[in-house]
Order: structure tokens, then sequence, then C-alpha cells
């Protein structure tokens, strides 16, 4: 699972970096430029030339404009030169990474020296809501962001709102929360479309668009889970139930196929309503299937009556004609040593002699 999310999270950065290129060079050319400005305010800090704090935010500075440089030169060949989204995803990982533990220890030197730690956890903030959609660093971020100004709030020799910057620290305080709201958005929007994008994905690779159940790749998707859990022995119960619509030719051929759809329609729509924990597939056509599971096991025998009850032969109406609405069917249980594909066989047996029993009853001609 964690392998597969960081698979998904690599591409995801590899095409959000080739759709916002340019975007992302020119906001990186800013931080970089800032990073150099900072570098040259602490190299020509004369007021304490020899200062060791002053050489560790000097050093700091530097690291930060070295790590922003090389991930700009990064992205400037990205428009040339096409890397393996792994390797590009990778890069900017370590350079978030980075800038998270540059912006720490940054952070801790200036609430100990009673400077304001707030433009930088602006900088990071920005940057990292820039080239990172991710629960996972945003998360970091918010965190490590969340205990630095506690720690400031707190802090009785230099106290935020008051004093020398005082000023200077209520603006950055409003800014990087307003960043912080803005970042936060822009995530939440992107992660909920993603969302909504991959439900219609799975519901268009899973789901059958006429009748609302799994469709046939879903059903060989789980019948091979199935056959694996079975030998494992994490499966020793399950039924399966075959059905297929009664008089579907006739109805196609006496009135339209619009009126043969609504019959499969309707059995798509009526199948859940007997099989709350089974699972129930569209397989094709006129066919489904139901691999009875949990609950619905365990009380198979009133489950089944009442659907073969129900389900055997009724009229309905529609668009001015009474129509047949008959679904022929048959189950096996699953016995200990047979494959699926077994289960399925009997269960077909089962089905026909169901089906011939309908048309014999109900005086039912054809499919």
């Amino acid at each position: 699972m964690i392998k597969r999310y960081f698979k998904d999270s690599f591409a995801f950065i590899a095409n959000h970096i080739k759709r916002h290129n340019i975007l992302m060079i020119i906001a990186l050319s800013i931080v970089t430029a800032m990073a150099l400005i900072f570098s040259l305010y602490w190299f020509f800090d004369t007021n304490d030339i020899n200062n060791f704090i002053d050489g560790l935010y000097l050093a700091g500075n530097l690291f930060f404009l070295f790590i922003s440089t090389a991930l700009l030169v990064v992205l400037i060949i990205f428009r040339h030169v096409k890397f393996k989204e792994s390797v590009l995803a990778n890069i900017l990982h370590v350079y978030v990474l980075l800038l998270v533990v540059w912006d720490t220890l940054i952070c801790i030197i200036d609430l100990k020296y009673g400077y304001s730690p707030i433009a930088y956890l602006l900088i990071i903030t920005l940057v990292t809501g820039l080239f990172v959609i991710e629960p996972l660093f945003f998360g970091t971020l918010i965190l490590s962001s969340a205990i630095t100004i506690v720690v400031v709030a707190v802090n009785d020799k230099t106290p935020f709102f008051t004093g020398y910057a005082e000023t200077e620290n209520t603006i950055y305080f409003i800014v990087y929360f307003v960043a912080i709201l803005l970042v936060g958005l822009e995530h939440y929007g992107i992660t909920l479309r993603d969302y909504h994008i991959e439900k219609r994905l799975e519901q268009m690779t899973y789901y059958d668009d006429l009748t609302g159940l799994l469709n046939e790749r879903s059903y060989l998707k789980d019948i091979e889970e199935i056959d694996k859990l079975a030998q494992e022995g994490k499966l020793t119960e399950y039924a399966v139930i075959l059905m297929d619509l009664n008089n579907l030719k006739a109805t196609n051929d006496a009135y339209g196929h619009r009126f043969g759809c609504h019959l499969v329609v309707r059995c798509g729509h009526t199948l859940p309503n007997y099989f709350k924990t089974s699972k129930i597939y569209h397989v094709g056509g006129d066919e489904y299937v139901a691999i009875v599971l949990d609950e619905d096991y365990r009380d198979f025998d009133n489950v089944f009556k009442k659907f073969s009850e129900d389900l055997s032969y009724s009229l309905v109406e529609f668009d001015g004609r009474e129509l047949i609405f008959s679904v022929a069917h048959g189950y096996a249980k699953y016995e200990a040593g047979m494959k699926y594909k077994d289960v399925l066989q009997k269960a077909d047996v089962a089905m026909y002699a169901n089906k011939k029993m309908l048309k014999e009853k109900y005086g039912m001609k054809g499919r």
C-alpha cells in the first residue's frame, strides 16, 4: 500500500511539474533571489561580523541558496531533457525535506536569540505549497510551523506582538496564516478533484453503466481473489447464484430493445434489495452473478427463498406495455477442495433446470 502510494504520488508530482513548469521556474527564481539577499545581508552584517550566530545565519541561508539553485537548474533542464518520473519526484522530495530541516534550524536560532521566525515560515509554506501537494509533507509542514508559533507565543523573553519588531511580527503573522489558508485550499481542491476523478475512473472500470452493478472486469478480478483466499483457507463459506432473464428475446422482438433494456435495468436495480452483503455482477446481456458472502450466506435459505419467490415471475408495466419480468436462477455452495469454476458449473446446471421449469410453468417461449 505504501509503495503504491509513493509510486502514484511520484507520477502525480511529475505531471504537476510538466503542467506548471514555467510558473515553478519563476517562483523558484524569486525564492532563490531571496536566499541570495539573505545570504548577502548576513555576510555584510558588519555589526557583529565575527559573531557565531551571524555565522550560523549565513551558513543556513547559503545552504538555502544552494539547494534552491540546484532545484532551479533541474527544473530548467527538465524543459529540455526528460527525466524518469521517479528520479524527478525523488529530487523534489529531497528538496522539500532539506527545506524543512533548514527552516527548523533557523527557527530554533530565531527563538533562542529573539528574532522573528515568521519570515522563514512564510517562505517554506509558499515553496512547499507550490511544489508538493501531498498530505505527507503538507502535514509535516503544518506540524513544525504550529509548534514554532506556539513556542513564539509563550516566549516571555521576546513577546511576539510587543516590543521591537512589533509591526513586522504582526504583518508576518497575518501573511503567514493567509498563505497557509491559500495553500490549504489549493491542497484541498486538488485532493477533492483527484478523489472525484479516481472515483469516476473506478466507476467506469469496475461498474456497469447500465445497471450500476459490478461489471465483468470486476467479476474476473474477484474470482481470482476468491480462489486464492479459498486455497489459503481464508474463505470457506460462499455461494454462487447464477441468474438469467427469461423472455428477454421475445420482449425485444415484440416491442423493441428499449423495452428489453428496461427489464435488464430493472433486474440490476432489484437484486441489491435481496443481497446486502454479497457482490452482484452484471456480466453481460441478460446474465447476472451473485457471490453470496458473510451475513447473506449465514442466512442463505431465507435470503434465497425470498429472492426466488419475488423474482420467478411477475408482470411489470413500462411505457403502456405489460412485460414479463422473470429471472431464472440456480445456486451452488462452495465445498472444501472446489475451485470457483466448479461451484459456478453446479450453479449453471441448477439455473438451466430452473429456467426450464419456469418456462413450462408460465408458458414462456424462447429466451
